[in-house]
């Protein structure tokens, strides 16, 4: 069985560990090592603070949950020790 990421039509927002992810676009490619590969511009918000769009290239869905795991630690941390300079408030 092949791993697939499964794409809907963008964007398309839901919640993953306390966070709101948006994903506002996907681009499937083939490296030239015959993977295939994707782009996904991205958007986490959190406790009144939303990133900016940010681009994760992924191979499979568990390779965007260990990527998007990373991505909402390094938010999460930076707002709990008050950088807040990446982030804009949203409420």
């Amino acid at each position: 069985m092949e791993n697939r990421v499964v794409i809907y039509i963008t964007p398309y927002t839901f919640y993953y560990k306390g966070c709101k992810v948006t994903i506002w676009g996907a681009k499937r490619f083939d490296l030239p090592t015959g993977e295939r590969s994707y782009l996904l511009s991205l958007e986490v918000e959190w406790r009144g603070y939303r990133s900016r769009q940010f681009i994760l290239e992924v191979s499979d869905n568990q390779d965007f949950k260990n990527k998007l795991d990373l991505e909402i630690a390094r938010m999460k941390l930076a707002i709990l020790t008050g950088n807040l300079s990446p982030f804009v408030k949203v409420r």
